[in-house]
């Protein structure tokens, strides 16, 4: 009887994973927690203020002074990621410090986190600028927590 059982298993697979899955949908088609009244959000309050429509026009010279500006911010964008390329990977932020680029000062500004010396976390700053393409020549100055921004 048991080799029967055995011999049919075997080669109705398909069919008895097919009614073994009719059966666990069912049983959670049918739970009770499935079939709770579902809550109605709160509506969204809608804003007060209507958005001012641009009555003016643009004039033919307005619009080239406003391409000739959106070039220069281009151009000026381009120029400083040719100079800084490491820039678009800053801030570094760890749980022991956060550097940034202090461009007035050309220094990368390392900000300890509470409790932390330069000499404890240098190295991992160093290697972690360096990965980034860092220059070697760039200055770091560390700042603990508490230090005002000078």
């Amino acid at each position: 009887m048991i080799d029967k059982i055995k011999n049919f298993i075997l080669k109705n697979k398909l069919t008895l994973s097919i009614v073994v899955g009719v059966i666990l949908l069912s049983i959670f088609s049918l739970n009770p927690a499935s079939n709770l009244p579902e809550t109605p959000l709160p509506p969204i309050p809608t804003p007060n203020v209507s958005p001012t429509p641009y009555v003016g026009t643009r004039t033919g010279q307005q619009a080239v002074q406003q391409s000739i500006a959106d070039r220069e911010v281009g151009l000026s964008v381009n120029k400083t990621l040719n100079q800084y390329p490491f820039i678009t990977k800053l801030p570094l932020i760890t749980q022991n410090y956060t550097a940034i680029f202090d461009f007035k000062k050309q220094v990368i500004r390392v900000r300890m986190q509470q409790g932390f010396t330069s000499q404890f976390i240098e190295s991992d700053v160093k290697k972690r600028l360096s990965d980034i393409g860092v220059p070697e020549s760039i200055q770091i100055e560390y700042l603990k927590f508490n230090d005002p921004t000078p």
